[in-house]
């Protein structure tokens, strides 16, 4: 009797971690909520650095919920366009472009707030923000 094929993930079951669970959110969400978090993480960020530039790393948890809430809707529309066979691959490339940046983004602001809030330094020598 044959062996069925092995899936050649670890142990052929998905590893859990932060990131899988996000992404699981970010795919279960609708998409009026990804464009919210997307606009809201925008302009928080955006009011945050225009009417208090000294402290410009309170805007990094804007730009983390705007980079997830792009990167849902690109992942959603890469994943719904990659099944149509008349979708040019230019178009596929660009979007799967766009949810690497968008998720770049999001994960490196992460980072660098809590970093920040971590040890509570400050980013700009003088700044006095934290």
């Amino acid at each position: 009797m044959p062996l069925p094929p092995r899936d050649h993930r670890i142990g052929a079951v998905e590893v859990p971690s932060a990131f899988r669970a996000i992404a699981r959110r970010a795919r279960s969400a609708s998409d009026g909520l990804l464009v919210a978090c997307a606009a809201i993480g925008l302009v928080g960020a955006a009011t945050v650095v225009i009417l208090w530039p000294a402290a410009w790393p309170l805007a990094l948890p804007g730009l983390t919920l705007c980079g997830l809430g792009v990167w849902g809707i690109t992942d959603r529309m890469a994943s719904e366009l990659s099944g149509l066979s008349d979708t040019p691959a230019s178009l596929l490339r660009a979007l799967r472009f766009l949810r690497l940046a968008s998720g770049v983004l999001a994960v490196a602001s992460l980072v660098a707030f809590l970093l920040a809030a971590s040890t509570r330094t400050r980013f700009i020598a003088g700044s006095g923000w934290f």
